[in-house]
């Protein structure tokens, strides 16, 4: 695995460095429905930012850039794009994605970048997306003809970290968006099983969420697993998660209720979670609403 490099927060004055995830280091950004929220890593000062898009349901993957922007998926008027969310005021920017689709931010020769996927709603293959989001251009910088590359997230300047779907494999990979075609397979999840919304740890490891399509438990609906530097996947014990970021040291999970009611929680993987939002009647989500 590639040498980690380490990301330095500055408390005081001036504005707070984003994380791993691109979220900045003392928060997490998230959805209710198409509005953004954000909140402390303490759980305090949950604050609603503005909406975005006319859609409840079909919005998706909040995230803040490395310049300080929120980039998101939204529907307006029946079709769903990437957004820039500046001030109060939301402009669209790339093509057209469906609900096979996610986006992250990123860093290419240190400048804010924000990377998406591409996916025709029948499936089968898939683009992954750079854009420019101060010139507004997008460009192609990694395809998959006979499947899926799945939820982006940032891994080091110039390249994201994957979940790619293909051929009877699912693999855990970095792949280059600086438009060298770089890829490099971190881990291959065991059949039956899948994968989804990988994210790297300040230390190097990978953290991802497992699933098991052959039953509905809240194991089998996602069991968080960390991957260590030497290769080897386990378990951390946590289920029923169904997205998840890495914001500070820590990671920022969203679980499902059984009552159907999502919540925000955060773990340093050793101690007890902290459930962040606490809100019985309201769902918070990291990757896609309702």
């Amino acid at each position: 695995m590639r040498a980690f490099l380490a990301l330095l927060v500055v408390a005081g004055c001036g504005p707070r460095m984003p994380g791993p995830d691109g979220n900045m280091a003392a928060e997490v950004v998230y959805l209710v429905h198409n509005e953004l929220w954000h909140v402390g890593l303490d759980g305090s000062g949950a604050a609603r930012i503005g909406a975005v898009g006319d859609d409840a349901f079909r919005t998706g993957f909040p995230r803040r850039l490395s310049d300080g922007r929120l980039a998101l998926l939204a529907d307006d008027t029946g079709a769903i794009h990437p957004y820039l969310y500046e001030g109060r005021a939301a402009r669209p920017i790339g093509g057209a994605v469906t609900l096979w689709d996610a986006l992250t931010s990123a860093t290419v020769g240190g400048a804010a970048a924000l990377v998406y996927t591409m996916t025709p709603f029948s499936g089968g293959h898939a683009q992954l997306m750079r854009a420019d989001p101060v010139a507004g251009d997008t460009r192609v910088v990694a395809a998959e003809p006979d499947g899926f590359v799945a939820e982006p997230a940032p891994w080091d300047d110039g390249s994201v970290l994957v979940v790619r779907h293909a051929r009877g494999q699912v693999t855990l990979e970095i792949l280059s968006v600086s438009g060298n075609g770089a890829r490099e397979v971190l881990a291959t999840i065991d059949a039956p099983y899948g994968a989804h919304a990988p994210a790297r740890l300040p230390d190097g490891r990978v953290v991802f969420v497992r699933t098991d399509p052959r039953d509905s438990t809240d194991t089998a609906i996602g069991e968080l697993f960390v991957l260590d530097r030497g290769g080897a996947a386990r378990t951390t014990g946590i289920t029923g998660v169904r997205a998840l970021v890495v914001a500070g040291d820590s990671v920022v999970y969203e679980i499902g209720g059984a009552d159907g009611i999502t919540d925000l929680v955060r773990t340093n993987l050793m101690d007890r979670p902290v459930n962040l939002t606490k809100t019985p009647t309201v769902s918070e989500h990291l990757g896609w609403s309702d």
